[in-house]
C-alpha cells in the first residue's frame, strides 16, 4: 500500500512539474520584449546588408565570415571537392540546428536564431551509412543588435533578393493597395505624387501579401513524394509554377514580407490542422509589438473549398520545433 502511495505521489509530481514547465514555456516563448529602436532604425544602425560579395578569394576548403553577426547571420563558404553528404551544425548549449550543405563556389548565409552568446559552428562529412566525421569547428561570440533583424535576412532556406519576380510583386501589391484605398476615399483621380502620403499599417501590408499567396498558390499533392530530404524551396520556381508544399508557401511568404522590411519567421513544427510535420510563418506587427501565426498553406486549402479563413491563427493549435 505504501509503495502504491509513493508511486502515485511521484506520478503527481512528474505531471505537475510537466504542466508548470509547459505553461511557463508557452507563455515565456510568446512574451514580447520592448525595443528602443524601430525596425527601420535598427536596419540603419547596423548598416543592414542583404547581399555581400559572395566570391571566396582564399585557398582553404572552408571559410566562415562573422562580419554580419550583428544582424543575426553568418556567411559560410564550403568547397572541399567532394560529393559526400555534408552537414552544418550551428549550436548554442543544447540547442542546435542542422543543415545539409554542398560544395559551392560562393558563400551561403545561415541564421543565428539562438540569441546572444557563444555559438559553435561545425561541419561533418559522411563517412559511411549514417556515420559522420567532424572536419571543421569554430566558436563565435555573437551579440545581435536586434533579434528582429534575423528574420529580415536572406538565407539558405529563405533565399530572396530584390530583383526576384515575387519580391518585385510584393512592392507592386502594396502600391496597388494604396491606390485602391485612395480611390475608395477620394473622388479625384489618383496621381503618383499621392502615393507617399498614403500609409498602410503593418497588418494591412501583411494581409495584402497573405491574400495574394492564399489565393494564387495551389498545394501540389504529388510533390512530397518527389522530394529528397535535403529539399530547399526555390522562390522563383514557386512563383512561376504557382504551386508547392507548406515549405514553399512559408518560404515565399517570408521572402515577400521580408522585402517589405517586415520581420517574418519560417517555422517548422506541428499543428492540429494536419497530422504531418508542417511549415508556417510567424510575422511581426511592429505597430502592435507582437508576432502572429500565419498559415497560408491551410488557408489556401480553405479558400479553394470556399470556406471561411482568417489571417491570424491561435498559438494553441501550433507547436514550434524550428524557426528560421
Amino acid at each position: 500500500m505504501k509503495k502504491l502511495i509513493i508511486i502515485i505521489l511521484l506520478a503527481l509530481m512528474i505531471v505537475s512539474g510537466f504542466l508548470i514547465w509547459f505553461f511557463f514555456f508557452k507563455s515565456s516563448s510568446r512574451t514580447e520584449q520592448t525595443y528602443d529602436l524601430t525596425v527601420s532604425e535598427s536596419i540603419l544602425a547596423v548598416n543592414f546588408t542583404l547581399r555581400r560579395d559572395e566570391r571566396y578569394n582564399g585557398e582553404g576548403e572552408f571559410d566562415l565570415q562573422e562580419n554580419y553577426s550583428q544582424q543575426g547571420i553568418v556567411d559560410l563558404f564550403y568547397n572541399a571537392g567532394t560529393n559526400k553528404k555534408v552537414k552544418l551544425v550551428i549550436s548554442m548549449g543544447r540547442e542546435r540546428y542542422t543543415y545539409d550543405i554542398k560544395d559551392d563556389t560562393k558563400y551561403i548565409y545561415f541564421p543565428l536564431q539562438l540569441g546572444n552568446g557563444e555559438y559553435e559552428i561545425e561541419i561533418y562529412e559522411n563517412v559511411k551509412d549514417e556515420k559522420y566525421k567532424k572536419v571543421y569547428k569554430k566558436k563565435a561570440d555573437v551579440v545581435i543588435a536586434d533579434d528582429r533583424l534575423v528574420y529580415l535576412n536572406t538565407m539558405q532556406i529563405v533565399n530572396w533578393q530584390g530583383d526576384q519576380e515575387a519580391v518585385l510583386l510584393a512592392g507592386e501589391l502594396i502600391r496597388l493597395e494604396k491606390i485602391r484605398r485612395f480611390e475608395e476615399k477620394n473622388d479625384e483621380s489618383f496621381e503618383e505624387s499621392d502615393l507617399e502620403a498614403i500609409k498602410l499599417t503593418d497588418l494591412e501590408k501583411i494581409e495584402t501579401i497573405y491574400l495574394y499567396v492564399v489565393q494564387n498558390i495551389r498545394y501540389d499533392h504529388s510533390k512530397p513524394g518527389r522530394l529528397t530530404s535535403d529539399y530547399i524551396p526555390d522562390i522563383d520556381d514557386v512563383f512561376n509554377e504557382k504551386e508547392g508544399i507548406c515549405y514553399d508557401y512559408s518560404a515565399i511568404m517570408a521572402s515577400m514580407l521580408r522585402s517589405l522590411k517586415i520581420p517574418t519567421k519560417l517555422i517548422k513544427g506541428y499543428t492540429t490542422n494536419t497530422s504531418v510535420f508542417h511549415a508556417w510563418n510567424e510575422v511581426y506587427i511592429e505597430d502592435e509589438n507582437r508576432w502572429i501565426i500565419v498559415d497560408t498553406t491551410y488557408d489556401s486549402y480553405l479558400y479553394e473549398r470556399n470556406k471561411v479563413f482568417e489571417l491570424e491563427k491561435s498559438e494553441d493549435d501550433y507547436t514550434n520545433v524550428y524557426e528560421y
